[in-house]
């Protein structure tokens, strides 16, 4: 559309894989649910814009904008701190525990990451704890070499940085009007857990 070219994830393609915590036929929602709260907590600048869209030959699905410019494989060393921060401060809040090194990008230009893949994201109920992240398992190997924190606390972590605290602390205030926005996509045990997880 426009010139621009997507890359369109239909429901009829979706696999649960043996989660419990992922209604079928709901991860094109939940793609499109990451960039609606990126978008909120102004991270969108890591994910590309995703829209749901619905295909006369596949049917509905979601279909997110292709990133010209990235390199694959990169592992997060290259990619600089604050960026690092910032998507594991994403990946916390969403629950994500799928950030392997194939579901990030980098930007050429800059080395700046873009996330993708966001299916398996907003587990139903109140987990994960921890979840598994390539950016926050960073985090944990440098403030264990650096012995500042203790590592199994991930939210001490995450929450270190000022603007983060206060991003929080303006979701949760703002809590029934974000919940109504992501409600057509998240139903509302995974909304739950995405407001559990920002007030542990």
């Amino acid at each position: 559309e426009n010139g621009k070219k997507a890359i369109f994830k239909p429901v009829s393609g979706e696999s649960n894989i043996g989660r419990t915590d992922i209604p079928k036929k709901t991860q094109f929602k939940r793609e499109v649910a990451a960039y609606q709260l990126a978008k909120i907590i102004g991270l969108e600048r890591y994910v590309p814009v995703t829209v749901l869209r619905t295909e006369k030959k596949y049917g509905i699905g979601s279909a997110m904008e292709f990133v010209e410019d990235e390199l694959l494989n990169v592992y997060e060393d290259k990619i600089k701190s604050a960026d690092i921060l910032n998507c594991a401060f994403f990946d916390a809040i969403i629950g994500n525990e799928d950030r392997h090194y194939k579901n990030f990008l980098v930007r050429k230009k800059d080395r700046s990451p873009v996330l993708i893949d966001h299916g398996l994201a907003f587990p139903n109920g109140n987990k994960p704890d921890n979840p598994r992240s390539v950016f926050i398992r960073h985090l944990i190997i440098e403030n264990q070499r650096q012995e500042k924190i203790r590592p199994e606390n991930v939210r001490s972590i995450l929450y270190l940085q000022p603007k983060h605290k206060e991003k929080l602390q303006e979701m949760i205030a703002d809590e029934p009007r974000i919940r109504k926005k992501l409600a057509p996509l998240l139903e509302p045990d995974a909304l739950d857990g995405l407001f559990w997880r920002m007030k542990k």
